[in-house]
């Protein structure tokens, strides 16, 4: 009789202990669950921090610098570019704020052979002859400094012929675009050239890696 009050003792602890299996398999589908939340979370704030939200624009602001460029299509050719801005951003979230950055690149090619700083693709060339130096103004799609941090592909007209004294340049990344202007009486522009280099931009304003990365 002893067995068999047993027994039933042990038979009673049985569900008991089949009770809590639910309970820590539940625990863990919640821990997962939130964890997926809290990525998602992240991954949103992200994207509102780097995606342009249109192709509008949200930043304006003036630059500093100069461009000289010489060179033939698929012949020869050496150019390079170099401006300081300081530019006033909308950021639809975060509201208004300025910051400075730095621009500029390289080129020098030779046939099929090119090198720069950064680095060049094989559509990169120069036509024409110029040298430009002075001030301009720039509209952006950017609403945060960080989304220009590129690289770009820049794209620059000069035209310094007579009194006829303007420089262009529209630079474009991923979803990220600026388009700088230098009307006559701004800059000092002497011959004629149309060119396409790659160029980057070291803003005043530190970010995570990723987040700059997310933004092209």
């Amino acid at each position: 009789m002893i067995g068999a009050a047993g027994a039933p003792g042990l038979a009673g602890s049985g569900p008991g202990s089949r009770g809590d299996g639910p309970g820590s398999g539940g625990d863990v589908e919640n821990r997962n669950l939130s964890s997926k939340q809290i990525k998602k979370a992240s991954s949103n704030q992200s994207d509102q921090k780097c995606d342009a939200p249109s192709l509008l624009p949200h930043g304006i602001g003036l630059q500093i610098g100069g461009n000289a460029e010489l060179g033939a299509p698929d012949l020869a050719g050496i150019g390079g570019s170099a401006s300081k801005s300081l530019g006033v951003f909308n950021d639809p979230n975060a509201g208004l704020s300025a910051h400075g950055f730095e621009s500029g690149g390289g080129l020098a090619y030779a046939g099929a052979h090119s090198t720069g700083a950064p680095a060049q693709n094989s559509s990169s060339s120069i036509l024409g002859a110029s040298f430009s130096a002075g001030a301009a103004g720039f509209l952006t799609n950017a609403t945060s400094v960080q989304q220009l941090s590129g690289p770009f592909t820049t794209y620059s007209l000069n035209i310094g012929v007579g009194p006829a004294q303007v420089s262009v340049q529209l630079s474009i990344g991923g979803r990220i675009w600026q388009l700088s202007l230098s009307p006559p009486l701004a800059e000092t522009t002497e011959g004629l050239s149309v060119s396409k280099m790659m160029t980057s931009t070291a803003t005043d304003q530190s970010d995570d890696a990723s987040n700059q990365s997310n933004c092209f």
